[in-house]
């Protein structure tokens, strides 16, 4: 063989170590690209609710005094999911506390709240009288002591299905549904559920920024993921056409 033909052979070598190098890099990003596809798709899923709600920058809806609202004959809270409200006169009954959280239910509306601030004592120097008209069936029901009546509670905060609550998954679910004694009514019924609130104490649009946080990361790295693909892709169609 002449010192032309192993020339040859050298470059041809080296093309084709070239070609290798190039194809593996271009899988290697590709699958890097396909991972970062599925961890962000799951990390938008996660934060959805929060993105939305930061997005969405909402007024404060104002829905007053639920007492009163139903005794009005109000039978549904007439809010949109994912909204920014005030509530106020809220009943504070089967009080739980985690170890971040303090979390009460309202059976007027079928609420569940989250909140930080500390919840108020029932009295027992209450009658029958303080009861407001159209309310006396939380009773009957019991769903609701009479002592229930002597706490209110305001909050304002991010409202949604209870289903969406945060926890929901975990220790919240029975909370709710599982009665805490022999013979006493579960917070809620199965079928309830499907209907209830949950509203989060102090959370406003703007204390949501870090889920905004999440999309921008998460657009910046799958377009940061599909621009190295694309190098890499070109890279090897260099390689591929290289004499």
């Amino acid at each position: 063989m002449n010192e032309i033909d192993q020339t040859a052979d050298t470059k041809e070598e080296a093309r084709f170590k070239a070609l290798v190098a190039a194809r593996k890099r271009v899988i290697v990003r590709a699958l890097i690209s396909l991972a970062v596809l599925v961890i962000g798709f799951w990390a938008l899923k996660i934060h959805e609710p929060g993105i939305k709600y930061f997005i969405s920058g909402g007024d404060l809806v104002d829905f007053g005094d639920v007492r009163k609202a139903r005794a009005s004959g109000k039978t549904a809270l007439d809010v949109k999911p994912g909204s920014y409200v005030r509530l106020k006169n809220l009943m504070v009954t089967n009080q739980a506390e985690g170890r971040k959280y303090k979390y009460f239910f309202c059976p007027i509306y079928n609420v569940l709240v989250r909140t930080t601030r500390p919840l108020p004592e029932r009295s027992i120097r209450v009658s029958r009288a303080v009861i407001p008209d159209g309310l006396d069936y939380l009773v009957e029901q019991r769903r609701v002591w009479v002592e229930d009546f002597s706490t209110s509670f305001d909050v304002q905060g991010w409202i949604m299905p209870l289903k969406d609550m945060p926890g929901w998954n975990g220790g919240l679910r029975d909370y709710v549904l599982k009665p805490p004694g022999p013979g006493q009514r579960a917070i809620l019924t199965k079928d309830e559920v499907n209907t209830a609130w949950a509203l989060l104490d102090g959370e406003s649009p703007a204390s949501e920024y870090w889920a905004f946080i999440v999309l921008v990361s998460v657009i910046f790295v799958v377009l940061a993921s599909i621009a190295s693909l694309s190098l890499a892709v070109r890279a090897w169609r260099k390689a591929m056409n290289r004499p």
